[in-house]
C-alpha cells in the first residue's frame, strides 16, 4: 500500500515530555473505540491500569519501546506504539516486532491517518531488520480487522487479553516486513 496527498500530516517520535499527551490520547481513543461495545466496568479498569501517567513514561523511557505520534498541523490525531520487549510463542524463532497498540481519534478515521502510522511502523521494522510485524486484535472489531487484512495480516494464532475483570482470547495477527 502507497500513501500519496497526506503532506498535512506528520508523524513523530514521542518523548518523555509528551507522556501527558499520550496518556490523554490513549484514553480518549481507547474509549471512543471500545466504549460502544464494552462493558463501562471493565472499561474503567482497564483504563486505570494501562493509562497511567507512570506506565506511559516508562514506556518512553524503555529502550524498547517506541511512540508515534500523528499531527495535522497542531493537533495530534492518533497514535502508535510498537515493542520489542516480547513476542508472540509462535514468532519466538523469529525477529518480530510488536504493534502494541495504534489508535486514532474518532474525526479522523478514515482520513488514511492509520496508514501514515502503520507505513512508518513498517519503515521503522524494515531498517532495524525485523522479519515480522505482528499484533493482537479483538475478533469483534471488524473495523481494525480489515485494516489489518488491507494491509497484508493475516491471523496465525491467539493471545489472552485482560481486559478489565475478564481474559479473552485475541486474534494475533502477522505481516512479513522483510
Amino acid at each position: 500500500m502507497h500513501l500519496n496527498d497526506q503532506q498535512s500530516y506528520k508523524i513523530v517520535e514521542a518523548t518523555p515530555e509528551q507522556a501527558s499527551l499520550l496518556r490523554d490520547l490513549g484514553e480518549q481513543t481507547f474509549r471512543e473505540a471500545y466504549a460502544a461495545d464494552t462493558d463501562p466496568t471493565d472499561m474503567e479498569l482497564y483504563i486505570r491500569q494501562n493509562f497511567t501517567l507512570d506506565k506511559i513514561y516508562n514506556d518512553l523511557n524503555n529502550e524498547k519501546v517506541k511512540y508515534y505520534i500523528a499531527i495535522n498541523d497542531t493537533q495530534c490525531a492518533g497514535y502508535a506504539c510498537v515493542r520489542w520487549d516480547r513476542t508472540h510463542e509462535l514468532l519466538h524463532d523469529t525477529k518480530a516486532l510488536m504493534l502494541h497498540r495504534i489508535y486514532l481519534i474518532k474525526a479522523f478515521w478514515g482520513q488514511q491517518v492509520g496508514s501514515l502510522l502503520l507505513q512508518q511502523v513498517i519503515n521503522f521494522a524494515k531498517s532495524v531488520g525485523y522479519e515480522w510485524l505482528w499484533l493482537v486484535v479483538w475478533e469483534e472489531n471488524r473495523q481494525a480487522l480489515r485494516f489489518y487484512e488491507k494491509w497484508g495480516f493475516e491471523h496465525f494464532g491467539y493471545e489472552d487479553f485482560q481486559y478489565g475483570s475478564i481474559v479473552t482470547q485475541d486474534w494475533a495477527m502477522r505481516k512479513r516486513v522483510l
